[in-house]
């Protein structure tokens, strides 16, 4: 009997079938799939990008250049005086509540300019009849001064040529008291006339010396000491030699009125390098400033002495203006008060 070889795995119906499932997986299919991932993840996310930018373009377009431009026209118009435009922007932006605040900062300014044009406009009607009422004054005045003056040389001529002693103190009672109106009148005048003044370099020292040797060789009602303390070598300025001199002159003439039976004035000058000032100081040891008229005294026609027109020193405040300068006082710590007259230095340009 021949032996045929036997299959067991074919004759045993038990036996299982084992069947082996191969999966290429080459390093070419690898870097394919890696290399679409790739342009894939790279389109994709520059598509996000320029969406993104598109988008933010649009809203900054829409929403913030536009309003910038509304913004900047309008600015142009109310620099053009049209002060009645306002911004229209949507009140649900950021930028809308600036363009709210804006509108609401032009309605205060609108209501303000309108308030001031008023306010000026009154002013300006009150200037007028001020101006009307100074120039009638100032014509009143020059017309009563001539007959005033003339009162007054008429008196002069009948005193010197009076026999009876009896009337000589009424006469001149009444010759003191015309040259009083005439002077008042003059004063007037010069305050209400404005005065060119004709600026020149000149050395204030010598200035006040001319005047204190007047003021000494002069005759007194009261016994007054004058002292100088004169910085040296003081810079040149511009000024008016004779209006500069009557300020001055009207101080001492406060000053003197200021004492008793006697007293001191003292003149300082210095030179304050960092304000480029010159300071005109006149000092006086008398009843000083009492401190409730003291922003009155440089007011037209205010005055506590029963002798004089209160212009004075409005006068003197005027003319240090027109210098371009300042006048002031302080009380002194013991007793009396110093004016103090401050006029800037100008440096030679040549």
């Amino acid at each position: 009997m021949q032996n045929t070889p036997s299959c067991y795995s074919c004759h045993d119906p038990r036996q299982k079938t084992l069947g082996i499932i191969i999966f290429d997986l080459s390093n070419h299919n690898t870097e394919k799939i890696i290399s679409y991932t790739w342009r894939f993840s790279f389109f994709y996310t520059l598509s996000l990008l320029l969406g993104i930018f598109t988008l933010v373009a649009y809203l900054h377009y829409r929403y913030i250049r536009s309003s910038l431009s509304h913004f900047r026209t309008t600015i142009t118009q109310i620099n053009q005086g049209k002060l009645e435009i306002r911004l229209a922007i949507p009140e649900v932006t950021e930028l809308g509540s600036l363009g709210k605040s804006f509108n609401e900062m032009l309605e205060t300014f609108e209501r303000t300019q309108l308030e001031l044009q008023a306010y000026h406009h009154q002013e300006l009607q009150n200037s007028q009849k001020l101006a009307t009422i100074g120039e009638m004054s100032a014509r009143i005045a020059h017309e009563i001064r001539n007959p005033i003056t003339g009162i007054s040389r008429a008196m002069e001529i009948i005193i010197a040529d009076l026999r009876e002693e009896s009337n000589k103190p009424i006469l001149e009672e009444i010759q003191r008291q015309a040259n009083r109106v005439e002077q008042a009148i003059s004063n007037l005048l010069k305050y209400s006339r404005s005065q060119d003044i004709r600026l020149q370099e000149g050395d204030i020292n010598e200035v006040v010396r001319s005047m204190v040797f007047f003021l000494r060789h002069q005759a007194h009602d009261k016994t007054v000491k004058f002292e100088l303390d004169l910085q040296d070598e003081l810079p040149t300025v511009l000024f008016d030699h004779e209006l500069l001199e009557n300020v001055l002159l009207n101080l001492s003439f406060n000053a003197m009125k200021a004492m008793t039976d006697e007293g001191m004035i003292l003149y300082k000058t210095s030179y304050e390098k960092a304000a480029n000032n010159l300071i005109i100081a006149v000092q006086d040891n008398g009843a000083g400033v009492e401190g409730a008229i003291g922003d009155d005294i440089f007011k037209p026609f205010f005055t506590t002495h029963t002798k004089g027109t209160g212009l004075g020193l409005a006068i003197s405040k005027d003319i240090i203006e027109k210098h371009k300068g300042k006048i002031w006082f302080e009380n002194n710590v013991g007793a009396g008060c110093t004016f103090f007259i401050s006029i800037p230095v100008y440096k030679n340009k040549s």
